[in-house]
């Protein structure tokens, strides 16, 4: 049984061990996509929020635009005649006087001034709009020397982007993707690299954004987004944590199923033993008691005759009892204890159980009742007088004084009734107190023998007859259990 026990323990903790390795390998990898999925939601998010900040500056330029373009102090227009190319305008610079880039509309013969003008406009517009990502429009054909391209880029390197829109707008792109941690949104030069980062940090990707004359970048920098990675793989981590907490108890659970069913298979061995052992003494003292019945000569002596017969009905009844402990223990188990309540005399019944004891016992035993003189109770009077049997026979047989001395004190309360019993012994240690109702426990007691089923017998029934007992105290100089029975 033993090794058996030891075996299963070994692969039980095996399999455990495997099973923990690698839902940890998993949880660790799984973790390590989602940390990659937040840096991507991250990204996106930052991407987007400095997006709708450009378009917002692009919005803005684009009215300073409508309302400078046609200021004359900036930027002057002048119309050109053709014979070939038609109906020209030509920008100038007002404060060279040159002209920077001139503007036909192709074949379109019959075009007018306004024509022309608005058609200039409109590029600027063209060119404010598509290169919102600092990207150069497709129909750019103002050049970096043209006074309506240094008006827009002049707008563009002097108007920042809106940190606190752009902050709003992260922030709620970051919720859309269930992203609550705190953040910090960094600005850094892509020339200088002047960012540092910091141990245990996230970082988001550069988010670009240009002026004319140098690059930047918003970084996104996450200090601790450990929790927050890992409630997007909380159910699977949590699902596995689960089942190898819950294999953990059911190994424990079966381990100590295994040792009670080792335990109770050592106490079932000792029971046997000791149950032989109880039967060996009195057969062989009744079956000396016989043989000298047997003897003529005995038969004509009286007195040892009576004698024999005596030892032999005490042992008989002390099989009697053995048996019948036994028996009621064992049925505890399998059926309901059918109880027999009457009027019984409490007081009369223990006087009877001190004269069985003291004129049955070999040792010398003094057993003192005190009480009323009489006290009427309803109890089942079979089973109480097993109960109080079993309490003066261990009391009996466990002290080795050399006078035995067992107390037995009744005492009648409004709801209770109260039976003590004292005796002289030498005590029950107290790491054996609370399990001396146990099923087969026996105390070490020397070497006296017992079948460990009395007290948890005595305990048993008078749960069932709605009473208690308990043990009051216990010393070197004595044990005292308690019944209470209710009126």
């Amino acid at each position: 049984m033993k090794k058996t026990q030891k075996t299963i323990a070994i692969l039980i903790v095996i399999c455990l061990g495997s099973l923990i390795v690698i839902q940890t390998l998993y949880s660790k990898k799984e973790y390590h996509a989602q940390k990659i999925e937040f840096v991507k939601d991250v990204n996106r998010s930052l991407e987007i929020a400095i997006t709708k900040a450009e378009e917002r500056k692009a919005d803005s330029i684009l009215k300073l635009f409508e309302r400078d373009a046609l200021d004359t102090s900036i930027v002057k227009f002048k119309f050109l005649e053709d014979s070939i190319e038609g109906l020209r305008i030509a920008v100038i610079d007002p404060k060279t006087g040159g002209i920077s880039i001139t503007l036909s509309l192709g074949e379109e013969k019959e075009v007018s001034k306004k024509d022309l003008l608005d058609a200039v406009l409109k590029m600027g517009r063209e060119y404010i709009q598509e290169g919102i990502k600092n990207k150069s429009s497709k129909k750019n054909i103002i050049i970096w020397d043209d006074p309506l391209m240094n008006l827009i880029q002049n707008y563009k390197d002097s108007m920042p982007l809106n940190q606190e829109a752009l902050r709003i707008d992260f922030d709620k792109e970051l919720r859309n993707r269930n992203i609550e941690s705190e953040y910090f949104l960094l600005t850094t030069s892509l020339d200088s690299n002047t960012h540092t980062t910091k141990e245990g940090a996230l970082y988001s990707r550069p988010m670009e954004w240009k002026t004319h004359s140098e690059e930047n970048a918003y970084i996104a920098e996450f200090n601790n987004p450990f929790f927050t990675i890992l409630s997007r793989s909380a159910l699977l981590i949590g699902s596995s944590v689960l089942v190898i907490l819950m294999l953990i108890f059911s190994f424990i659970l079966l381990m100590r199923i295994l040792n009670r069913q080792k335990k109770l298979s050592a106490m079932k061995d000792d029971f046997m033993d000791n149950i032989s052992h109880e039967m060996l003494t009195p057969i062989s003292t009744l079956s000396v008691a016989l043989e000298s019945i047997k003897n003529f000569e005995i038969q004509k002596d009286k007195a040892k005759f009576e004698k024999y017969l005596n030892i032999a009905h005490l042992e008989l009844e002390r099989m009697s009892d053995l048996f019948h402990n036994v028996l009621l223990s064992s049925s505890f188990e399998n059926r309901k204890i059918d109880l027999n309540f009457s009027e019984t005399e409490l007081i009369g019944l223990l006087e009877n159980l001190k004269h069985y004891h003291i004129e049955r016992s070999e040792k010398r035993v003094e057993i003192e009742v005190q009480g009323p003189k009489s006290l009427l109770i309803k109890t089942d009077k079979e089973h109480l007088t097993n109960c109080i049997n079993n309490l003066l026979d261990n009391a009996i047989k466990y002290c080795q004084q050399p006078i035995i001395k067992v107390k037995v004190k009744v005492s009648e309360l409004d709801d209770t009734i109260q039976i003590e019993i004292e005796d002289n012994g030498a005590g029950i240690k107290e790491s054996d107190q609370n399990k001396i109702f146990n099923k087969f426990y026996r105390a070490n007691s020397g070497n006296e023998k017992g079948l460990g089923i009395g007290l948890y017998y005595v305990k048993t029934i008078l749960i069932e007859m709605n009473a208690t007992i308990s043990l009051k105290k216990s010393s070197k100089e004595g044990s005292t259990f308690l019944i209470e029975l209710n009126k």
